[in-house]
């Protein structure tokens, strides 16, 4: 996490600096829960420690491809079973992961956020930092085609941010 803080340091021009550290800190934490957790579960299968209720709740939802309920807890909001969870959080990881090494992606993909509405709400800091406009004008203006409104009523789309920014 240091190198990120230094990588990707908090500043008032690239708020998405901060989503970025804390998506991190989300993952991390997700899957030291998942590490440590299946440590002790395989520990406890091979009877060198307690089988504990939890351990044995992770056991089970493992053995029926459910999402145990210890890692749910640490997690994004999903209805997939196991596998296809486990394969949409390697997709996550990833797409966090290829930010860190590449810098800012061309394009994101926000339904893969831990919280996607600290991201959106970043994307809005920076255009309003950027236009010197304040950010609450824009309330309500994103829509789903990806465009907003920037005073005098000049349409500028989000993959257009670079040139005009």
């Amino acid at each position: 996490m240091l190198d990120i803080c230094k990588w990707y340091p908090i500043t008032y021009d690239e708020s998405q600096n901060t989503v970025l550290q804390q998506e991190c800190m989300r993952y991390n934490k997700l899957l030291g829960q998942m590490t440590s957790t299946l440590k002790d579960v395989r520990k406890a299968l091979k009877g060198l420690v307690v089988m504990s209720s939890e351990l044995d709740g992770l056991a089970t939802s493992l053995y029926n491809n459910q999402v145990p309920a210890m890692w749910e807890s640490k997690a994004y909001p999903s209805l997939k079973p196991l596998v296809l969870w486990q394969e949409d959080l390697q997709r996550r990881a990833s797409f966090v992961d290829d930010w860190v090494k590449n810098g800012l992606p061309a394009t994101f993909w926000v339904s893969g956020f831990f919280f996607p509405q600290a991201f959106l709400t970043a994307i809005l800091q920076n255009f309003a930092r950027k236009a010197q406009v304040c950010q609450s004008l824009f309330a309500g203006l994103f829509c789903s085609t990806g465009v907003f409104v920037r005073p005098p009523l000049t349409l500028l789309r989000i993959s257009d941010w670079n040139r005009h920014g």
